[in-house]
Parts: C-alpha cells; sequence; structure tokens
C-alpha cells in the first residue's frame, strides 16, 4: 500500500479540489487520488459545467464512478483503490488519474 501526501488539486485555473497525492505523474501531469466525498463533487461539478447529460455517474452497489463523454466508445471506469495515509488506510478514487491535466497547486 502507497504512503500518500494531502494536498490540492485543479484544472486549468479552474476548482480547487482535496485529494492526496503518491507523488505520481502522467505526461508530466499529477495524479490525483480523492476521497468518496470529494469525488462526487467533482461529479456534481463536471455534470453541471457539461453541454452533455451526466457524463460521470457514481453506481452506489458497485462503488466505482463512470465517466464517458460522447465522442468516447467506452466509458471509462474508477473502482475505489485503498493508499496509505499516515497510520491510516483510506479508500480513495483516481479520478482523471492518467487522463486529466491536474497540478497540484502546491507547485504553483
Amino acid at each position: 500500500m502507497n504512503k500518500a501526501q494531502r494536498s490540492k488539486f485543479q484544472i486549468e485555473g479552474g476548482a480547487e479540489y482535496s485529494g492526496y497525492t503518491l507523488g505520481s505523474r502522467w505526461n508530466g501531469w499529477d495524479c490525483p487520488y480523492f476521497t468518496l466525498r470529494t469525488a462526487k463533487k467533482i461529479m456534481k461539478d463536471l455534470n453541471d459545467n457539461s453541454e452533455y447529460f451526466e457524463v460521470m455517474k457514481y453506481f452506489k452497489d458497485d462503488k466505482t464512478f463512470s465517466i464517458q463523454f460522447p465522442e468516447d466508445d467506452e466509458a471509462d471506469i474508477i473502482n475505489p483503490e485503498k493508499i496509505q495515509f499516515g497510520k491510516k488506510s483510506i479508500t480513495v478514487y483516481g479520478i482523471g488519474t492518467n487522463a486529466w491535466i491536474w497540478t497540484d497547486v502546491r507547485d504553483n
């Protein structure tokens, strides 16, 4: 299990979301992880600001998120993961990890 650090993340100067980093990057961008509560906030913001209806959904029964833009053939499924934060194991979601251009605001 990986040890995480807490931080805040945003995309292109947009809203900031509290999350966790394991220090990994994708094409130079940060790969954050978010609690269920924050992931649902990201979902609400994405759906409220999208020209499309319900781009992102949460499935309570299997505790997964799906994200599908109309130009995509298939939805991306985001499963819960466990990470180590301090002495606790927490459940997080890699929303947009390895796909979106997240920036750790501490780096700015």
